[in-house]
């Protein structure tokens, strides 16, 4: 087997989709590499080509196009260098001649014509504050714009500017519907006449989208029937099990799938292929998204060394955190901006909100790892290969973004680091697989 570490370029257009087989010119220092990418819009390079090191600082410049943006002036990003712990990055399409990007209010009196969006930094403000306030995307570009790490200090007052073409502006819609910046309709349920939201369909795969309802509903009746003993104890529910406290009234499809768009967008969850890792894990572990809490009697989970904080969450979150050696629940609740952990750990098994939430902060940043650059992979691809992962540094620890794992289509590697173990390896496969065929991803990607 061959060990090997990759990183790679996804190109998007101004409306964040791939750009397929795009032209791209890659500048090292002023070396010009000229190639294709492939039909994901993705390109791979070799780590050692275009990471810098503490001995040589490698500038890097892209241009790409293709027949629909074609090569300009402005096809060129800004100069920067390899983003630290990253093994993937988007170069985003500028909106070539017309660059307003506003949505995040500037001081009072700068100029109504200023181009440039920024955030001005505040007192109190922690890079992981921002990730769950701006969203983990909007971080990323700020940290790689402005060239700065995730251990380095915010100061008060400090302006991080966003690259050109960052899209954050409202999109404007139909006369009578409004709209957030993750292009969503709010309609009405029709279940409680509450608002809701609901993505437009574009077709084709489920990348960079988010899901419809009807299409969530589609891929959980698929699940439940690709089980009929599943299927004979719960039907279509959601979150019906004894144990589990949302309220009925939470618990519809259309409240699922508003959480899943905001947290697979908030965590980057983005690809056909993340999100039939993800949801085919959380399918397993919140027992076919039944319950939101650890099975067992009372005095079964009492008998756990780490209760109450027993497993919740989709992804179930455990342990309190406080020991050292562990994250937990400590660490999830200071991510979102409580410290009531120890009264009020109970939120993730009532509010479906953070149940989903929990399980993509897991899946993003939540495994705790040993210190180091690199994560070996125990279990090889199904190409026969053991990656290298990059881990990442956050505040608190060293994790691993689950999603590169994901990217690698390793079901074995995913399940080893959601389960510590191989628990259930061969229901969390058959997901996998039932997953790729309701997103008809032979046929999207495979055979592209």
């Amino acid at each position: 087997m061959v060990n090997e570490t990759l990183y790679s370029i996804i190109f998007l257009d101004n409306e964040r989709n791939p750009i397929p087989n795009c032209y791209f010119e890659l500048t090292i220092n002023g070396h010009v590499i000229t190639g294709q990418a492939n039909n994901y819009g993705e390109v791979q390079f070799n780590r050692q080509l275009v990471e810098s090191t503490p001995t040589e600082y490698k500038e890097l410049n892209l241009t790409f196009w293709n027949e629909k943006f074609p090569k300009t002036e402005h096809s060129t990003t800004d100069s920067f260098v390899w983003p630290e712990g990253k093994t993937s990055i988007k170069a985003l399409m500028p909106d070539t001649y017309i660059i307003n990007t506003r949505s995040i209010l500037n001081e009072d009196d700068e100029p109504q014509e200023y181009q440039r969006a920024y955030y001005l930094v505040r007192k109190g403000d922690t890079w992981s504050g921002l990730e769950a306030k701006l969203g983990i995307n909007k971080v990323e570009a700020l940290m790689f714009h402005n060239r700065m790490k995730y251990s380095d200090q915010l100061v008060e007052g400090t302006k991080l500017y966003y690259p050109l073409g960052f899209r954050t502006k409202k999109e404007k819609t139909e006369k009578g519907e409004k709209t957030n910046s993750s292009s969503t309709k709010q309609q009405r349920s029709q279940e409680n006449g509450k608002p809701i939201e609901v993505a437009s369909k574009r077709g084709g795969c489920f990348c960079y989208r988010d899901f419809t309802v009807e299409e969530i509903k589609k891929i959980i009746y698929q699940l439940r029937d690709f089980e009929p003993n599943v299927k004979r104890t719960l039907g279509y529910s959601l979150f019906s099990a004894k144990n589990c406290n949302i309220p009925n009234s939470e618990a519809t499809y259309e409240n699922f799938t508003k959480e899943l768009n905001i947290a697979m967008k908030k965590y980057d969850i983005d690809t056909c292929l993340r999100k039939i890792h993800f949801l085919a894990q959380c399918y397993h572990e919140s027992a076919h998204f039944s319950t939101s809490q650890e099975l067992g009697s009372l005095e079964y989970l009492r008998g756990k060394s780490y209760y109450p904080y027993i497993g919740r969450g989709l992804i179930q979150l455990t342990h309190s955190g406080e020991r050292i050696g562990e994250i937990g629940y400590k660490q999830y609740f200071e991510y979102i901006g409580k410290n009531n952990y120890k009264t009020d750990y109970s939120l993730l098994n009532r509010d479906l909100h953070f149940a989903v939430d929990a399980s993509g902060y897991f899946w993003k940043r939540g495994k705790l790892l040993s210190a180091g650059n690199l994560l070996g992979a125990r279990y090889p691809n199904s190409r026969g290969v053991k990656v290298n992962y990059q881990k990442t540094k956050v505040s608190t620890h060293t994790t691993i973004d689950i999603n590169l794992v994901a990217d690698d289509d390793n079901i074995y590697q995913v399940t080893f680091l959601i389960n510590g173990g191989l628990n259930g390896i061969k229901e969390r496969i058959s997901y996998v697989n039932e997953l790729k065929r309701a997103f008809n991803y032979e046929i999207n990607h495979i055979n592209k």
